[in-house]
């Protein structure tokens, strides 16, 4: 669902991403009115408060509520290879091209909001192919972040139900997973290229995941992230993912996504057939 600038958030609704934001320092007050109410009273009815107001007072009594009410409110729905087309794209245009450009050196990838972690495994798959469909080692360093820990705990053990291997081509399936306990598990060797690091967008302290370590990104994912939210906090997204772009980088949103209108002269769409943008200032 689409932050709706028509709608405003209630006052018990306000109240209680107050608490979340004063307490944690998470940020969710530029999210669709309408999810928030519809997450939240889903926790209402978890913990058997009467209402919002109520649900607020139990917030703050019992502090691992925060995890729960966490859970619902970050975007957690994902698969492998989520948006074929976009996929298929990244695979054989951008990848090749920025697997020829990098001579050498670390290739680096951020894939922002990566919920269990099916796009930045995806996207270890596709460097791994591109990389040996030219006959090239290239070392690459894929860093996916999410502000949900737990999400980032299960994404560390790359442990899937068939279900979430849905897009992925039967023989990336038998090349890059094994089949255990009924599940589906992702190869060491393309788990040890993504690394997960708690990070959040909206963090005014924070410009980009591992600054130190990592000087600028070749390619950033954002996908399916800035929709739920409204145009001031898309911005303050997008600056940041640009901001993190090293020079001709690329920046991925979802298929509903576009960069906002001040970023037209620094990003430029690549192709009609999903959102991919370059930078180009």
């Amino acid at each position: 669902m689409k932050a709706d600038p028509e709608q405003r958030i209630d006052h018990d609704t306000a109240a209680i991403l107050d608490l979340l934001y004063t307490t944690r320092g998470y940020d969710f007050r530029g999210c669709s009115p309408a999810m928030l109410d519809r997450r939240i009273t889903r926790r209402c009815a978890a913990t058997g408060t009467a209402d919002k107001r109520s649900y607020r007072a139990y917030l703050s009594t019992h502090p691992e509520e925060v995890h729960e009410l966490l859970d619902v409110l970050t975007i957690q729905v994902s698969c492998f290879f989520r948006e074929p087309l976009l996929f298929d794209y990244i695979g054989k245009v951008l990848l090749p091209e920025l697997v020829r450009a990098a001579a050498g050196r670390t290739l680096h990838v951020w894939s922002a909001g990566c919920a269990f972690g099916e796009e930045a495994y995806s996207i270890a798959i596709l460097l791994r192919e591109a990389a040996l469909a030219q006959k090239l080692d290239i070392p690459a360093q894929i860093i996916a972040t999410d502000l949900n820990e737990r999400s980032l705990d299960k994404a560390k053990q790359a442990r899937y139900p068939s279900e979430q291997l849905s897009q992925v081509r039967l023989g990336f399936v038998k090349k890059y997973f094994r089949e255990q306990d009924g599940q589906f598990v992702v190869h060491d060797d393309i788990r040890s290229m993504v690394r997960f690091e708690p990070f959040d967008l909206l963090d005014l302290h924070q410009t980009m995941p591992l600054p130190t370590e990592v000087p600028r990104y070749d390619l950033v994912l954002c996908c399916n992230v800035l929709i739920f939210f409204n145009a001031a906090y898309q911005e303050l997204m997008v600056d940041k993912l640009y901001g993190a772009l090293g020079p001709r980088g690329y920046l991925v949103l979802g298929e509903t996504e576009a960069v906002p209108a001040r970023f037209e002269g620094l990003l430029q769409k690549k192709t009609d057939l999903c959102r991919v943008y370059q930078k180009i200032k």
